[in-house]
């Protein structure tokens, strides 16, 4: 399934909203002295893990492209000894 030209602009908006809000709740917890070493460390947890999903769908994606490229060469080559 591919995403379409919307779907992309809707990413591409919402992914700096994203790390906007995570360095606004670190700046939060630093300001506030919210049991500072826990706090910073459970946000750091999560960013983390926003950070290894990201890499995961980096990494779908970069295999999902070599997959079509290598499926469109194939075809191209077959249609050339048609």
């Amino acid at each position: 399934m591919a995403l379409s030209r919307e779907d992309l602009k809707g990413a591409v908006k919402g992914l700096p909203f994203i790390f906007i809000t995570l360095v606004a709740a670190n700046t939060l917890s630093l300001l506030i002295y919210a049991n500072a070493p826990n706090a910073v460390g459970e946000i750091f947890r999560y960013n983390i893990y926003l950070l290894a999903f990201s890499i995961l769908s980096i990494l779908f994606s970069g295999i999902n492209l070599l997959l079509s490229y290598l499926a469109w060469s194939i075809k191209k080559e077959v249609q050339y000894f048609k």
